[in-house]
């Protein structure tokens, strides 16, 4: 891993506050959103180039923005899916709104890395009483998503979601109420039957299902789809579907999508995606205590206070269980494997749960620190949060090569991984 630290850009200013947030690497280069902030906003001011080499940077988007960026919204995806789909090709998207008199003008862009030229895919404008804008969401290179909320009287609430195919510079109207209702993760990947695309299926935290389950006092509080009762959002499944029929359907206006389901929980319990490496996607199966104590099978007594990690292959598309967890133990996944985090008051273990061995078990500072947190763990680096005794309890971030244990401490008030880099800010 490397470790780049990025605070001589982002030094202490007056308002409006300026960061620079990394959000993909290429070759040498680092790119970044430039954020403006104020008391109570903050919005973007470009993309920005940054040479590891020269420590030169550079402006590459173009166009009336650069001159007038107060006339225009620009919004870069920058979920974590977002940034881990993004790194798996040469190109940047992004998209710009503006207003002129009672209509606004939504616009999405592509930056070619390689070739250096922005396109401008699809264009379109509607009246300013008619949607708000929600957002984009990265599917894979040349398709993502982008979502409108109805704000008509009758209509006030409903999304719409489109589809954009960048070769064809065109949307089509996604009429699914899976895909346009699940908040889980929508990724495409290769196996050796052909491109696929996974969906994860569920509408609710698992909290929120398990509170609406057990409690007389909640309401839910989403707009149903007609043919659903309102029980369809304790609905949890893994889906998968060829890519390329996919598309014909969205294209063709097919209300309902021909998915396979792979795993599926409803009512008893939870499924959720945990991450995923370059062989495979690793998810969560849980089933609600309440619900294993009325069966008497020994089995089902024994999961109790337990949940299951699957493996799904990426290649051959099989499943199989790799894992048995208590939680809320904290399982992880990155391009070395799976692994397990047991955080106590005097340390934190990390455990491979493919090859059942601990990696490292770190000594807690007491002395030195009035709390260190496990964050995230890039690879082979364990990223602790600290909070310092001695200065006034400022905040650290503390880097283990869990391979020596060497430490590495970064004054800084965020991070962010990046493929094989960990920047400090």
């Amino acid at each position: 891993m490397k470790i780049v630290n990025l605070n001589q850009l982002n030094q202490q200013q007056e308002i409006p506050k300026i960061t620079y947030r990394p959000f993909k690497t290429y070759g040498d280069f680092i790119y970044l959103e430039k954020v403006a902030s104020s008391v109570e906003q903050e919005w973007t001011e470009g993309i920005f180039e940054f040479s590891l080499e020269s420590h030169e940077m550079v402006r590459i988007d173009v166009g009336p923005q650069v001159d007038n960026p107060f006339l225009f919204d620009m919004e870069i995806p920058f979920t974590l899916s977002d940034i881990e789909k993004m790194s798996k090709h040469n190109r940047i998207y992004y998209s710009l709104v503006s207003q002129v008199n009672d209509e606004v003008i939504l616009s999405f862009y592509e930056i070619d890395l390689e070739s250096r030229k922005q396109l401008l895919v699809v264009s379109f404008s509607y009246g300013v009483s008619e949607f708000d804008y929600l957002g984009m969401e990265l599917l894979s290179e040349g398709f993502f998503f982008f979502r409108l909320a109805e704000t008509s009287r009758n209509s006030a609430g409903s999304e719409l979601v489109y589809l954009v195919d960048v070769s064809e510079q065109a949307y089509y109207s996604v009429k699914d109420s899976v895909l346009c209702m699940t908040f889980g993760e929508k990724s495409v990947f290769d196996s050796e039957k052909g491109r696929f695309l996974l969906v994860e299926e569920c509408y609710l935290s698992e909290e929120e299902q398990f509170e609406l389950l057990t409690s007389r006092d909640l309401e839910l509080a989403i707009e149903v789809p007609k043919g659903l009762t309102e029980d369809f959002v304790h609905q949890n499944s893994i889906l998968i579907m060829d890519f390329e029929l996919f598309l014909d359907e969205v294209k063709s206006g097919r209300e309902s999508l021909s998915y396979q389901t792979l795993d599926g929980i409803f009512m008893d319990g939870s499924v959720r995606l945990i991450g995923e490496n370059s062989t495979a996607f690793y998810y969560r199966q849980r089933v609600y205590d309440f619900v294993l104590q009325r069966k008497n099978d020994f089995m089902s007594r024994m999961m109790m206070g337990h949940e299951v990690i699957v493996e799904l292959n990426k290649k051959s598309l099989n499943t199989r269980v790799v894992a048995k967890e208590r939680y809320p133990n904290k399982v992880v996944v990155n391009h070395h494997g799976l692994f397990k985090v047991i955080q106590s008051e005097g340390c934190i273990e990390i455990v491979s749960l493919l090859r059942n061995k601990t990696l490292v078990r770190y000594q807690k500072h007491p002395g030195l620190y009035d709390s260190e947190e496990f964050v995230e763990l890039a690879n082979e680096i364990l990223i602790i949060q600290c909070q310092s005794k001695l200065h006034h309890l400022q905040e650290y971030i503390k880097l283990v090569d869990i391979t020596n244990e060497n430490e590495i401490i970064s004054i800084a008030r965020d991070f962010f991984v990046l493929g094989d880099t960990i920047f400090t800010i």
